[in-house]
């Protein structure tokens, strides 16, 4: 038995339903072909475009078929990245290198010119969805570290107010608030920011 490649990994890896917004032409057989496994929807671009279009709340991998990117595309993009995060392969017929740079920074994950080929739906669904995959774990990575610095901001201001209100050295200060926590169930940041709130009252 053949050993699996990166590109069939990427590809296999998600098993969410394909919906392909065309502008003219529907190239939903050529998905389903490439993907049988795949659930294949087609949504007209005059639809997607529409301000109360919604799409349904799961995993998607949504490619966009148009003649040229529009602002209205990049808008409706913009929106399904804020509400539905989905990996976003666009194929245009005409565009140039600030088109493209519209499209990733709008959301998409890669964007491609002279239409919609078969002979490389394949690999291209594969590299979008990995670099939607890389951008998210990005994404999430950045929130826990500004997180975390939020929560040490707090911790800091807590102990502050527990050394001076008790006149504790800092490293008591810092185990109080830690056993609290652990009492409580809670974590350092909300009981940090619980000993802020009292002494705010006061």
């Amino acid at each position: 038995m053949p050993v699996n490649t990166a590109t069939d990994r990427l590809v296999t890896a998600g098993d969410g339903p394909i919906v392909i917004v065309y502008e003219e032409t529907d190239h939903s057989d050529l998905l389903r072909k490439v993907f049988p496994d795949r659930e294949v929807n087609t949504v007209p671009l005059s639809e997607f475009v529409r301000p109360d279009f919604v799409f349904p709340d799961r995993e998607l991998l949504v490619i966009v078929d148009c003649a040229r990117i529009t602002d209205e595309i990049l808008v409706c993009i913009e929106a399904l990245q804020l509400t539905h995060p989905s990996p976003v392969l666009v194929f245009t017929e005409t565009g140039d290198a600030a088109t493209a740079q519209a499209a990733l920074r709008a959301g998409a994950s890669s964007c491609v010119f002279d239409g919609l080929q078969a002979h490389r739906i394949e690999v291209l669904v594969a590299v979008t969805i990995e670099r939607f995959r890389q951008s998210r774990e990005m994404q999430d990575e950045l929130k826990r570290t500004r997180d975390a610095v939020e929560a040490r901001k707090f911790i800091e201001r807590a102990k502050g107010i527990l050394m001076k209100s008790r006149s504790i050295p800092e490293d008591e200060a810092y185990r109080m608030i830690r056993s609290t926590a652990m009492k409580q169930s809670k974590s350092m940041r909300e009981v940090a920011e619980s000993i802020l709130a009292v002494a705010d009252i006061f």
